[in-house]
């Protein structure tokens, strides 16, 4: 089989997993009785900033099945993962402020919706990127960046975060990490 075709397999399979992956992480924080290292990984509350661990984590843990499976065979795997990663994250959250701002409200639905479409637009990029683009060494480097920079800032407001709405849970009004569960 072919590399590129062996992408795309593996690709899809990320994007099932992340998915999967993404949907077991948002209860693991609750079910773990509020541990706080599982908090650093997991959503601990319902904000949208929170949330967005839902692509970051799972595109963390698939990425390294997917270097193993294709990614070594492109030099710029790492950018094109760390650059998809972002985007699908920025896609759920511009989609979460623009319709939840259009309608007043937001829905359990097409937040759903919108998790799955940042899961599969992050496949879809890392995948263009890797075949229809030049991404080198270079932007690896700049994705293994963008990458750790974003874990270290999602631990850091988990912990610390800013009182701006982007952190405040709807439902207890609080922001960050709750004192009880």
């Amino acid at each position: 089989m072919n590399i590129k075709r062996k992408a795309e397999k593996t690709l899809f399979f990320s994007f099932l997993i992340s998915v999967i992956l993404g949907t077991l992480l948002h209860f693991a924080f609750q079910y773990s009785g509020g541990n706080t290292v599982i908090g650093a990984f997991a959503p601990v509350n319902e904000s949208i900033w929170e949330h967005l661990k839902l692509i970051l984590i799972p595109s963390i843990i698939v990425g390294f099945v997917e270097y193993f499976s294709f990614g070594k065979h492109y030099s710029g795997y790492f950018g094109a993962k760390g650059f998809a990663t972002l985007i699908g994250m920025l896609f759920v959250l511009s989609g979460y402020y623009t319709y939840s701002g259009i309608v007043g409200t937001h829905y359990f639905v097409a937040d759903i919706i919108l998790f799955i479409g940042g899961v599969g637009l992050t496949s879809l990029i890392t995948y263009a990127l890797l075949t229809k683009c030049d991404v080198g060494e270079r932007e690896s480097i700049i994705g293994i960046l963008i990458i750790t920079f974003l874990l270290i800032i999602f631990m850091y407001f988990t912990f610390h975060p800013p009182m701006l709405e982007l952190f405040r849970d709807p439902l207890s009004e609080d922001f960050g990490i709750p004192t009880q569960i």
